[in-house]
């Protein structure tokens, strides 16, 4: 989603080159790259012998390199960017890399004298920290990630974040954003509660958040005289009509970092929301105003309190849904965020045209 928004607005103000690498990409994301950018190089990935040495032949690679990598990052080394040369050259003005894991692969534009933009989008030394609550085999990744971040960050004009928490000077803020549906009206409360949870369990914190919700907060509400029906959506099925249904979407997140397009795309869809302080973290929003918080990330039965009390009261509901509403479209819309980061990039531009 952040990628896509950041693609369709520079190639709405620029003239775009996307550079896919891949194992597998669906056709049908492909083709919706081609329409926003007016080239598109598209290379398979291949582990290859160059790729690990490729970081000893640039100094930056060396310096980045010269204690153990984050495991992500192995995966872009310099030579990911020399295939980008051969295949376009390096007659642009300015390339932006979309996660920090994949800065090595920038490092021959870089050197080519090309100004660079980094969308970090999380601090990673901040997620593993969080995954490692969840799944131990994640805290190495921290000493490593503040090392990379620390070196690789300075590569940059600009670097970007998701997170109000994580953009502190001299980093910049770009929220994450989604696209603002036509406005519809709240279903007024009912038996059984549709509760909503919008997730791929693929993603560890997910899969925790899925787990809670069957196994001890839906339970809980419902031993409090409140029968729910759980909504969750396979990762390729449309949200759309469950937003219309759901009367409430339950983020009971614990890990994680930067923010939850799950919470900015129920607030599009006016859903009330019910959230852990992880899962609403860095949104600049409060407990009551756009969405109802509980005090804390790991208590199930305060959480099934907060959903319940909420589900009883159509007018707090409907305050909560409207407020949310006004705030995503305010602060989140895909269209006018996309339009930040070309402004961005086309300043960065002129002023290495300056230099």
């Amino acid at each position: 989603m952040r990628a896509g928004v950041s693609a369709a607005g520079l190639g709405r103000h620029h003239d775009l080159t996307v550079a896919v690498i891949r194992s597998t990409f669906d056709t049908e994301s492909l083709d919706w790259v081609r329409r926003h950018a007016r080239a598109v190089i598209d290379m398979r990935y291949a582990i290859e012998q160059e790729s690990a040495t490729s970081w000893v032949r640039f100094e930056r690679g060396r310096r980045a390199a010269r204690r153990s990598l984050p495991a992500l990052a192995r995966y872009w080394p310099p030579s990911v960017g020399g295939r980008i040369i051969d295949a376009a050259g390096s007659d642009f003005d300015v390339v932006v890399v979309m996660g920090t894991y994949v800065a090595g692969a920038a490092i021959p534009l870089l050197d080519a004298g090309i100004a660079g933009v980094l969308d970090a989008f999380d601090d990673d030394t901040h997620v593993n920290a969080s995954l490692g609550k969840l799944d131990p085999s994640f805290e190495p990744e921290v000493p490593l990630y503040q090392e990379f971040q620390r070196e690789v960050f300075s590569w940059f004009e600009h670097v970007l974040f998701a997170s109000l928490e994580d953009a502190i000077a001299p980093f910049g803020h770009l929220p994450n954003a989604v696209h603002i549906p036509p406005a519809r009206a709240l279903p007024p409360g009912g038996r059984p509660l549709e509760l909503l949870f919008v997730g791929n369990p693929a993603y560890l914190p997910n899969r925790d958040a899925l787990d809670r919700l069957r196994h001890g907060i839906v339970p809980e509400v419902e031993r409090m005289g409140t029968p729910v029906r759980l909504l969750h959506p396979r990762p390729d099925q449309d949200v759309a009509p469950l937003y219309e249904r759901a009367h409430i979407a339950a983020v009971p997140l614990r890990a994680g970092g930067g923010t939850r397009i799950k919470v900015l795309e129920a607030f599009a869809h006016g859903c009330p929301v019910v959230s852990t302080p992880t899962g609403a973290r860095g949104l600049g929003v409060s407990a009551g105003r756009e969405l109802e918080l509980t005090a804390e990330d790991d208590d199930d039965i305060e959480f099934a309190q907060v959903v319940r009390k909420l589900a009883s009261d159509d007018a707090r509901r409907m305050r909560l849904a409207e407020a949310a509403r006004s705030f995503v479209v305010a602060h989140h819309d895909a269209r006018e965020v996309g339009d930040r980061l070309a402004i961005l990039v086309g300043k960065c531009a002129k002023t290495r045209e300056r230099d």
